[in-house]
């Protein structure tokens, strides 16, 4: 679970300090202050880690924080993995002028103390979870030196943390983008729920999770009954969705014939069932085509799901439901000023006349 995150040299997030990530987070902000690239700067750090992405691909130019003078990125997260904390630090160097960027610095820790690995400058050094030095070599310095470290019985801290990173999902649904067929499995779901059906189909093995899912959508949906995965081809498979209708028979509809709501509405429950043990969720504006009654029975499960301590999410929402339920306890304020650095804070008590009042008057 992600405890705390900096971000500098990232566009307007500059010294950025987010220190006491809570498991249940509300992020508020007039356009332009700041939350999607937060969302992003994460996201960033799991292409370049768990993707093997380049830092030229990853870390573009053109993303450099204005005003500041360098050229420096740094990213850093402490995150809370079974009990222990691990602090990873990430530098990208944009100095050299028409060349690429490269990681510069790239180090793996636990915070009360003891390495578990350290790049500098296209120099690996590896540690065992006992903190004796392991092997050490010579890497490229456009991709991360964590990345492609295998598993192994001596680095399961490490490990650890990559397979938390690689659960850290930044999802923004778009349900115009939503295909009803999939020609293969997908591990995670896409940024923005395209491949929603692929993923579904490789979570769906679940029977359990599956039974629960389709409960849960049946009390949210009119007349829904069931989702179902059939045939559609050698390989593909199609998602369809059962209904009763009001002769009281049964009619399936596939994916892309139900409204954007439904659709918006399936995949964020499905992201609450089946999302791994462990995962932080980073959802923005989840709720852009669902009506104020859709959206509670969801924010409700995120509520139990969080408080459970099986996942972590940090919504990023303009609707006036999501702000009245969860801004007293789970708010924050991210705010900048012009084209200066993002910051972020909890809200005032005296500012809470209602909290969707507030936002709309523009004193969040």
């Amino acid at each position: 679970m992600l405890r705390k995150l900096f971000v500098d040299g990232d566009r307007g997030l500059v010294n950025f300090s987010w220190d006491a990530v809570p498991p249940l987070s509300l992020l508020e902000g007039r356009n332009g202050a700041g939350k999607s690239s937060l969302f992003e700067a994460l996201g960033k750090v799991r292409s370049l880690v768990c993707k093997g992405e380049t830092a030229t691909r990853v870390f573009p130019g053109a993303h450099l924080s204005i005003g500041t003078g360098r050229a420096l990125q740094t990213y850093a997260l402490e995150v809370d993995i079974g009990g222990e904390l691990l602090s990873y630090r990430l530098q990208i160097d944009h100095h050299v002028k028409g060349g690429n960027p490269f990681v510069q610095r790239e180090v793996l820790e636990k915070v009360q103390g003891g390495r578990l690995f350290e790049c500098t400058e296209g120099h690996a050094q590896l540690f065992h979870d006992d903190g004796s030095a392991g092997p050490s070599l010579s890497v490229d310095r456009a991709r991360s030196a964590l990345s492609p470290i295998p598993e192994g019985p001596s680095n399961t801290k490490l490990t650890a943390f990559k397979n938390w990173l690689a659960r850290a999902w930044h999802i923004q649904p778009n349900p115009f983008g939503m295909s009803s067929d999939s020609q293969k499995e997908a591990d995670e779901p896409d940024p923005r729920l395209a491949n929603f059906v692929s993923w579904y189909r490789a979570a769906s093995g679940d029977s359990e999770k599956v039974a629960r899912l389709n409960q849960e959508l049946r009390g949210v949906l009119d007349g829904f009954v069931s989702l179902n995965l059939d045939k559609a081809g050698r390989e593909t498979k199609a998602l369809f969705a059962r209904f009763t209708l009001d002769d009281g028979k049964v009619a399936e509809f596939a994916l892309e014939e139900l409204s954007e709501g439904q659709r918006t509405l399936i995949a964020l429950h499905a992201l609450l069932e089946f999302a791994p043990e462990g995962a932080t969720l980073l959802i923005d504006e989840p709720d852009n085509f669902l009506a104020l009654t859709e959206i509670q029975p969801w924010l409700m499960k995120v509520e139990e799901a969080t408080e459970k301590g099986r996942i972590q999410v940090i919504v990023a929402s303009h609707h006036p439901e999501v702000i009245n339920r969860l801004w007293a306890v789970h708010g924050f304020i991210i705010e900048r000023s012009r084209l200066g650095p993002s910051t972020i804070r909890r809200p005032d008590p005296n500012e809470g006349i209602a909290p969707a009042d507030a936002v709309k008057l523009g004193i969040e």
